[in-house]
C-alpha cells in the first residue's frame, strides 16, 4: 500500500493487482479509481515496486508459491475481487 497525495494505492500479491482510491472522497474505499486513473496507478506502482527493491522488503513469497502450486494441481486459485466478496465487499 502506498499514499500520494490524495490517492492511496492497494497493491494485492495473489494476482499483481492495485487498486486505486481517492481517500479524500472514499474513506470507505468503495470506488476503485484503477481503471479510470490508469497514469496514476501506474506511478504509484512503479514507485512502490521500486520502495520495495531498495528497501529489501519482504514479500509474501509463501502466498505466492502457494497459489502456484494450486495452479499446476488444478485446484481454485482465488482472485482478490473473490476474497473481498467473501469479506462483504464489492
Amino acid at each position: 500500500m502506498i499514499r500520494k497525495g490524495r490517492y492511496k494505492l492497494i497493491h494485492f500479491f495473489e494476482d499483481k493487482w492495485s487498486e486505486l482510491y481517492d481517500y479524500h472522497q472514499d474513506l470507505n474505499e468503495t470506488n476503485d479509481l484503477s481503471q479510470s486513473r490508469i497514469r496514476e496507478k501506474q506511478l504509484m506502482e512503479k514507485e512502490l515496486f521500486a520502495w520495495w527493491k531498495e528497501t529489501e522488503a519482504a514479500l509474501p513469497l509463501i502466498l505466492m508459491l502457494f497459489q502456484k502450486v494450486k495452479k499446476q494441481r488444478g485446484l481454485k486459485v482465488a482472485k482478490a475481487k473473490e476474497i473481498k466478496n467473501d469479506r462483504g465487499r464489492k
